[in-house]
């Protein structure tokens, strides 16, 4: 009989953390295949070796800047009007302060928005007196939109709680008609439920990283910024490599391109590590794969959680959560139960629900492991594994 290619021996012999754990906690930070370690490990290699101002060095960062290119336009993004900053919370902090704010403007935001974009709108808040407007659903959410008196709207694309996925297309249409700023956090979105985003990109400013499902060490995320409020965005900095020359007493001619407003513009591990592995999933997944393993180990966990007797929140992406209030256990509890049989997962605050990450590294052996020992401890079986 022909053994499956996509097996735990695979996963682990490219995916080194796995070898130490049952890992379920890719919507808070992805593992790195071993390609991208080597590749991380060469670059740091280089700038103790060489200095990070020699040739050898730069000659090695700018093959992956090049390949970085190669890749934002594959995805199908322009390059040229990308905004590179380090993290979607940057990113969030961007998308406000590129756009001009008056005090009496009024900020919409779901009640259980992910803390980064409520943070940052509570930025703006202090810093220009806006209000934020608050909806306890999606419903609300758009009537709120509708009524007119919206200036901006912030959403997940994926709910980072339960992996429900918004129809931002349909609330961007709303904003539009409306005149409304709309922000989108697509943290949990890029290696989730799509690896292009040549029909995905319903928003403003759309907010991305690949360090979650993208499989991406962190320092690699980006704004998409619409084309109907380019020519409304300030820079909040310009950053060194924005222009070539600069002469005294004369401030330098930019090179023209959006991500001249980026953060740091290079966040050459950050970015390096991208391409590697992006390069890595395409060649040794594939793109279309990695998206159909999440459905469908999303559909086994969801079948076997049930059959517990728990209550799971319907997902459309490789977020799962479920509750315990029918089984009297307290989530953290649980959680630690778990992390001492070398599973991986996590709690979503101030809720009584556990999140579990499935992604395409992960193998319905992993699941059955997981639902075997979680069985344990919902049965008050709960020993800690020896080592």
């Amino acid at each position: 009989m022909m053994k499956e290619k996509y097996n735990s021996k695979f996963f682990k012999d490219n995916f080194p953390a796995l070898a130490k754990s049952f890992y379920f906690n890719t919507g808070s930070e992805g593992l790195l295949p071993r390609i991208t370690y080597q590749t991380l490990s060469k670059l740091l290699k280089k700038m103790f070796k060489y200095g990070a101002s020699h040739p050898e060095y730069f000659d090695f960062i700018n093959m992956y800047n090049n390949k970085l290119i190669e890749i934002i336009e594959e995805i199908g993004l322009d390059y040229k009007n990308l905004i590179r900053v380090s993290s979607a919370s940057e990113g969030l902090n961007y998308a406000f302060n590129m756009y001009d704010f008056n005090k009496d403007d009024k900020v919409l935001i779901l009640d259980f928005e992910f803390k980064t974009g409520v943070l940052a709108a509570e930025a703006l808040r202090r810093k220009t007196g806006i209000e934020i407007v608050w909806a306890k659903n999606v419903e609300e959410y758009m009537d709120k939109i509708e009524s007119g008196n919206i200036r901006a709207a912030l959403i997940s694309h994926v709910d980072y709680r339960n992996g429900q996925v918004f129809d931002i297309e349909k609330i961007y249409k709303k904003c539009v008609e409306k005149h409304v700023y709309f922000v989108v956090d697509g943290a949990q979105s890029f290696g989730n439920i799509f690896w292009d985003f040549k029909h995905e990109i319903h928003a403003d400013m759309y907010v991305w990283t690949a360090h979650k499902w993208g499989c991406s060490p962190r320092g690699s995320a980006y704004i998409i910024p619409s084309e109907r409020i380019i020519n409304k965005l300030a820079p909040v900095s310009i950053h060194y490599f924005a222009t070539k020359n600069c002469q005294p007493g004369i401030i330098p001619e930019l090179n023209g391109f959006l991500n001249d407003f980026s953060a740091h513009y290079n966040n050459f591990f950050g970015e390096a590590g991208f391409v590697s592995s992006y390069k890595f999933v395409k060649k040794k997944i594939g793109f279309q794969n990695a998206i159909e393993r999440i459905k469908d180990n999303r559909i086994y966990l969801t079948e076997k959680l049930n059959k517990l007797n728990l209550n799971v929140i319907p997902s459309d992406s490789g977020l799962i959560s479920f509750n315990l209030i029918n089984k009297n256990l307290n989530p953290e509890f649980v959680n630690n139960k778990l992390f001492n049989h070398r599973l991986v997962l996590r709690t979503i605050p101030d809720t009584d629900f556990l999140r579990v990450s499935v992604h395409f590294y992960n193998t319905k052996k992993d699941i059955d492991y997981f639902i075997k020992i979680l069985s344990k401890i919902l049965e008050g079986n709960y020993e800690s594994k020896k080592n």
